[in-house]
């Protein structure tokens, strides 16, 4: 009896490993059929009538650079959004590492404008994220979202340019800024 319940058991355990990497691998092929999709566009839009998408770019203490490209502002209700972000000159072959997407690998949000209800997948924006060892790149991008009644699906595919530079310009003004503020603040204290 214990030897049945044992095999029982184990049967259970490996079908549930086998559906899991069946899974995994089908998410996978998604990956794949988007990624090679951006690959394949030559046309591009560098804004979108339909969402607002910006960038962010950081300097890490390593000397990588972590990049955020985000979606947010929805001019239409758009569900069940896909993103994949891809570095312009990378082919998936060559490719070693995740893109960074959204909607593949993780559950789908929606964006309806004016309504946020993280439980029933409303968010106010997305955020994907990488990491690259460039201070400016260009990354391709597809977003793909569906209608109210999800029986019509829309793609763009923009390009983004990311760079460093102008942040860290930007940083440097603020500081300068502030520190020209304190020194007249610290002035008319003295008189």
């Amino acid at each position: 009896m214990r030897k049945m319940i044992f095999a029982l058991s184990l049967a259970v355990m490996i079908s549930g490993c086998a559906l899991q990497n069946k899974n995994e691998d089908a998410k996978a092929v998604v990956y794949e059929t988007y990624y090679k999709t951006v690959e394949e566009t030559t046309s591009f839009i560098e804004t979108s009538d339909y969402y607002d998408i910006s960038t962010e770019m950081v300097s890490m203490d390593d000397g990588t650079y972590r990049y955020y490209i985000i979606i947010d502002n929805p001019q239409i209700a758009m569900y069940d959004i896909v993103a994949l972000a891809v570095e312009d000159g990378i082919s998936y072959n060559a490719n070693d590492r995740m893109m960074p997407s959204i909607g593949i690998y993780d559950s789908v949000n929606s964006m309806i404008p004016g309504q946020v209800n993280r439980e029933a997948g409303f968010v106010k924006g997305l955020i994907i994220s990488g990491e690259t060892d460039q201070e400016s790149i260009t990354m391709k991008m597809i977003v793909e979202w569906k209608d109210r009644n999800r029986d019509k699906s829309y793609r763009e595919f923009v390009r983004l340019q990311i760079p460093q530079q102008e942040q860290e310009e930007q940083v440097t003004e603020e500081v300068s800024e502030s520190e020209e503020t304190e020194e007249e603040e610290q002035g008319s204290d003295e008189e």
